[in-house]
């Protein structure tokens, strides 16, 4: 009994992050094709859910960006920044913010 749920649980998590990749680039088109509305609100559901996950940071920050929400973006990249303070392309995106908020 214990291993046959112990199995189902494991089917289960692997589903669950097999749909959350496909939601992850399902947001990432919306990115790129600039449809900025549905990759922000995406994006947002998947921060919500993995607020550590750097990448997803940076993306819903670049989707707000393309909103012209540029106090949020700010407030994502520097999460973003926070997490890997390494990252020049999140440098550069926090530069692009603040040039575009002044």
């Amino acid at each position: 009994m214990k291993k046959s749920l112990f199995i189902l649980l494991l089917a289960a998590c692997g589903l669950h992050l097999q749909a959350q990749d496909q939601l992850i680039q399902v947001a990432r088109g919306y990115l790129q094709n600039g449809n900025y509305e549905k990759a922000a609100a995406t994006f947002k559901q998947l921060v919500e859910y993995n607020p550590k996950d750097v990448e997803l940071q940076a993306d819903y920050a670049r989707s707000l960006l393309g909103l012209k929400d540029y106090k949020n973006a700010l407030l994502n990249i520097e999460s973003a920044i926070s997490i890997n303070p390494q990252n020049s392309e999140y440098q550069e995106t926090r530069k692009q913010i603040i040039s575009l908020m002044n």
